[in-house]
């Protein structure tokens, strides 16, 4: 069984009544390709343990202050937007100026992503009992797909989102006003490997102890 802890980057299993701490990320790749994260092996860590996440019922209500605030911030911000606010077109070059803060913005992003979300929740482990998790899938292909398939669809679109507002932005609505939008999607899709449920079904935990 794999649980989530208080620390987001780390996952908790217990297996045949060991614990086995989990970092989700072991591998950089998935920061871009988060649906593979199970497909990858996961660095454990043997007899180490952190506090399991409890979900709590104000959870709900604070999507829901999320959502409320985010539609009133939109709301003052595309009033802004048509008084002028954000329009680059003042600029004698503003596609090169929508390039650089486009690439400028998506380097925050993942410098926020590596600061925050990775180094910020390091934990301090012993490396004398270093394991690497795998699952095996059973039926080959078509358990691969039927496990992958949401997931690989709701990244897709972020990804199209991502591009779609992207190219927006340097083409026809020189507004900064995208850039939020862009780089919550693209924090999104770097922290989707950490929330990714394992496969249950049709799979063989596999657990080697990694060479130093």
């Amino acid at each position: 069984m794999i649980v989530k802890t208080e620390n987001k980057r780390y996952k908790q299993l217990t297996y045949n009544g060991q614990k086995i701490l989990l970092d989700m990320d072991s591998n950089k790749l998935t920061w871009l390709f988060p649906f593979l994260v199970w497909f990858f092996p996961v660095k454990g860590y043997m007899n180490e343990e952190l506090p399991i996440f409890k979900e709590s019922n104000s959870k709900g209500k604070s999507s829901g202050a999320i959502i409320i605030s985010s539609s009133i911030l939109a709301s003052v911000l595309i009033r802004m937007t048509n008084k002028g606010f954000g329009d680059l077109r003042g600029f004698s070059n503003p596609q090169l100026v929508a390039g650089t803060v486009l690439f400028c913005s998506m380097v925050i992003v993942i410098l926020i992503r590596y600061f925050y979300r990775y180094r910020k929740n390091h934990v301090l482990l012993s490396n004398e009992k270093v394991v690497l998790i795998r699952f095996k899938f059973m039926d080959g292909f078509k358990s691969k797909y039927n496990y992958i398939g949401k997931v690989l669809l709701v990244v897709i679109f972020c990804y199209a989102v991502v591009f779609y507002f992207s190219i927006t932005f340097l083409t026809s609505y020189l507004n900064i006003i995208l850039i939020p939008v862009i780089c919550m999607v693209e924090y999104l899709i770097s922290i989707a490997n950490t929330t990714i449920e394992p496969p249950e079904t049709d799979v063989e935990l596999l657990i080697e102890i990694k060479d130093e």
